[in-house]
């Protein structure tokens, strides 16, 4: 046996784990594709995941053996499943109907899912869904990321930025 297949073995696992949240959050928005609100709202899902895991990796608090985009991070896939159980149930009875979860009670619960995953300021309703990157979102967002304002700012200052005050 190869000094490389328990290696190997670990990356196919989160290639595997990756490839199935990629997969779900595909199927996701095409069954909220009907509902824009809904499909906005899945589309945060990728968005929080991603911001969160490429700021861990430029702080160096995570690496390429940790799932892409929060893919095996169980809070982030807790999250994800509540924030889809609610945008599937919206998304069932898009004429609302006789829904059990409608599309504003589907969005909110999408936000609150995410909020402890927000570096991004996704969950600011007065940018209109215009979410450039603000240094002023990734520093409330600082204890998402398990550092406090401050320590964010050191690390920020050691790639050579500087975050406003």
């Amino acid at each position: 046996e190869s000094d490389l297949a328990p290696g190997l073995e670990r990356y196919a696992g989160v290639l595997e784990t990756e490839s199935k949240y990629v997969a779900n959050l595909l199927d996701l928005a095409w069954k909220a594709k009907a509902s824009f609100p809904l499909f906005v709202a899945a589309t945060k899902l990728y968005f929080a995941g991603a911001s969160m895991w490429e700021g861990r990796v430029r702080l160096g608090e995570s690496n390429a053996w940790n799932g892409l985009y929060l893919a095996d991070d169980p809070h982030f896939s807790r999250a994800f499943d509540d924030a889809r159980s609610a945008i599937m149930a919206a998304a069932a009875d898009p004429t609302g109907d006789s829904p059990s979860v409608t599309i504003d009670d589907g969005t909110a619960i999408v936000a609150e899912s995410i909020a402890p995953f927000d570096i991004a300021g996704l969950n600011r309703t007065e940018l209109g869904g215009l979410h450039g990157v603000d240094a002023a979102d990734l520093l409330a967002g600082a204890s998402h990321l398990g550092l406090s304002e401050a320590e964010l700012r050191d690390r920020l200052h050691l790639f050579g930025l500087n975050a406003p005050s």
